[in-house]
């Protein structure tokens, strides 16, 4: 897949409903993990910090940190197949 693949992906109609979803969700955990935190500050879960974390990260993920992920694994198998 190349950069432009990637950027006319995250275009298409179905692809940004998706990434909608995911900015909506973490709005969601967002209030969800601040009404319990001022309910009892003791129950506030680390998951669900996690979650919030974990879905900002994936909509900001760039073309590169997935083109990299996949060139690290090529070359740890290539390192490995060599020994």
């Amino acid at each position: 897949m190349t950069k432009e693949q990637y950027g006319l992906w995250k275009h298409e109609p179905v692809t940004k409903w998706f990434f909608d979803f995911l900015i909506n969700k973490r709005a969601f955990l967002k209030s969800a993990a601040l009404e319990m935190w001022l309910n009892d500050p003791k129950n506030l879960s680390e998951t669900v910090r996690g979650q919030i974390i974990e879905l900002q990260e994936i909509c900001d993920l760039p073309f590169e940190a997935i083109e990299a992920f996949y060139q690290e694994r090529e070359e740890e198998y290539n390192a490995s197949e060599g020994e």
